[in-house]
């Protein structure tokens, strides 16, 4: 092993040495990077790394995994009783040999449970969908993604863009894979900008940040608890890193990278699925639809809400939940209703008078939504629309009878389904 490093002039490694034709494991580093070997064992290198001077130093487990049962549990076992000791930003990386998958054997799952409990999560990749397959030129029958990096709350806390990107095959039933920690992040993700704490009315402000990133978080199994911001802040950066659409697939095998084609492709499929070949809509189609709206619903449905059936509504919102162009979520006209609440009450009501709504108020966010674990294609994202607050105000009018719209994705059935009135 330490000939490797010598063979390319790496002065600075850690290694340890393979028993028979089996194991193996050498790290090494160039010289100005600050590594410092915790320890080395069973097949794992634990070093503490220096990679960015505002950032806290990282840990590193360079892991082999064993594939036999014995010395895999004594791993796992090890990585997570040293997990109640970790207090920084934790990475274990390498070819882990198990399988991520909920459905492969049960060792898996043994081990998978032991990950969970260690506090790790997958950090996710880019390329292809395996490392591993049953031959060295990467087109084996049997393929799987046995080499990974998993990441503790404190790691996606500090390193929310990190991913593990997918290398050719060279040699080697194992692709290189490469880890970056720095990517260009998206726009998306600077319009989530965290809430910052206040110098004045520093409770009320902690209380808001909390409900901000407990709504965030999607978290719906933690109720009753103190205010744990931190985890609720890390499972944010979590969905962040996971939201972010860096690559699409599009006539199956071609694939887009840059944001420009990303861009276009996704306009082109929400298009496609929002517009109609059928443009052809005759008046008297319309008689085919019963009135159920009486004079006496429709009066009401017409009449000018009162103020306090706005800050009613307003109330009624979600405090904290995504926001749409105005780039102000319910939770500011909430608390700040003795300020704004007649501006709110005013606009919404010269729409009932009027029938005349600004432009500006009617702009909208459209917000792709995964509908798949992983998705690849702009098939697997649905379009939802975020609009302006005080819109949803003028949206929940009520009556004592309603009609209801429909409008259906039903892509992962058909490519496109239409049937035509006349």
């Amino acid at each position: 092993m330490i000939s490797i490093a010598q063979n390319q002039h790496y002065h600075n490694y850690s290694c340890i040495d393979r028993v028979g034709l089996g194991g193996g494991l050498i790290l090494m580093w160039k010289d100005g990077i600050t590594c410092d070997i915790a320890s080395t064992a069973d097949n794992i290198i634990h070093a503490h790394v220096k990679l960015d001077p505002s950032k806290p130093e990282v840990l590193f487990s360079f892991m082999y995994g064993s594939t036999y049962t014995d010395p895999k549990k004594k791993q796992w076992n090890f990585i997570y009783e040293f997990s109640e000791v970790v207090y920084q930003p934790w990475l274990v990386l390498g070819d882990l040999n198990f399988h991520l998958d909920k459905n492969k054997c049960s060792s898996d799952t043994w081990v998978q449970n032991r990950v969970r409990d260690a506090g790790l999560d997958d950090i996710g990749y880019e390329g292809k969908d395996y490392t591993w397959t049953s031959n060295i030129y990467g087109t084996g029958t049997r393929k799987a993604t046995l080499d990974m990096g998993l990441g503790n709350p404190d790691w996606f806390l500090n390193f929310p863009q990190t991913k593990v990107f997918h290398l050719n095959h060279i040699a080697s039933d194992h692709c290189p894979v490469l880890l970056v920690t720095k990517q260009q992040a998206p726009s998306s993700v600077d319009q989530n900008v965290r809430v910052k704490a206040l110098t004045h009315d520093l409770e009320n402000w902690y209380k808001i940040q909390t409900s901000f990133y407990k709504k965030k978080s999607r978290d719906k199994h933690i109720l009753d608890m103190d205010n744990n911001t931190r985890y609720f802040h890390s499972l944010v950066n979590k969905r962040l890193h996971r939201n972010n659409i860096n690559a699409l697939l599009y006539n199956n095998d071609n694939g887009c990278k840059d944001r420009d084609s990303v861009s276009n492709l996704l306009t082109y499929h929400c298009s496609f699925i929002a517009c109609t070949s059928n443009h052809v809509l005759h008046y008297n189609d319309f008689n085919n639809v019963f009135h159920v709206i009486t004079d006496v619903d429709n009066m009401a449905l017409l009449s000018i809400p009162s103020s306090e059936e706005i800050i009613t509504l307003v109330k009624s919102m979600y405090a904290w939940s995504s926001r749409g162009p105005d780039s102000f979520q319910a939770g500011f006209y909430q608390s700040q209703r003795p300020i704004v609440g007649k501006d709110v009450t005013d606009v919404v009501q010269s729409f009932f008078e009027t029938g005349f709504m600004p432009k500006h108020l009617n702009q909208t966010y459209i917000c792709l939504i995964p509908k798949v674990k992983e998705p690849k294609k702009a098939s697997d994202f649905r379009p939802i629309g975020l609009c302006h607050v005080i819109v949803h105000t003028m949206k929940h009018k009520e009556g004592v009878s309603g009609i209801m719209a429909l409008k259906l994705d039903l892509s992962k059935a058909f490519d496109k389904l239409e049937f035509p009135l006349s």
